[in-house]
């Protein structure tokens, strides 16, 4: 449960798979930043279906992101379009997952 007493945690992916991995520990942390009004409620929806309770209620902390970082967290933007195809939207997925973990590109 690594990472679970630090004081924000922020969520970048809107899907649920990725919140079925989260929610054992999600009422452990002080505070969740959400990218948007619409990621925070979708999560929170979830985290009502699933009966967690928080201990702090989690605040809405509104980031910039670009387009790209919008795109592979699951976030309606620009390129949610057909000609954006999903192998594409994986592809800049993998590259932001190894540039955030610091794995040369």
């Amino acid at each position: 449960m690594a990472g679970t007493r630090q004081r924000v945690w922020w969520i970048m992916e809107n899907r649920r798979e990725y919140f079925d991995r989260s929610k054992l520990v999600l009422n452990r942390v002080k505070t969740l930043a959400f990218l948007s009004e619409s990621q925070s409620k979708q999560w929170l929806d979830w985290c009502e279906e699933e009966n967690i309770k928080f201990k702090h209620m989690p605040s809405v902390v509104p980031l910039s992101v670009n387009e790209e970082l919008a795109f592979v967290a699951g976030i309606s933007c620009s390129l949610s379009t057909p000609a954006f195809t999903t192998e594409k939207m994986l592809e800049k997925k993998l590259l932001l997952r190894k540039s955030v973990n610091g794995v040369k590109i």
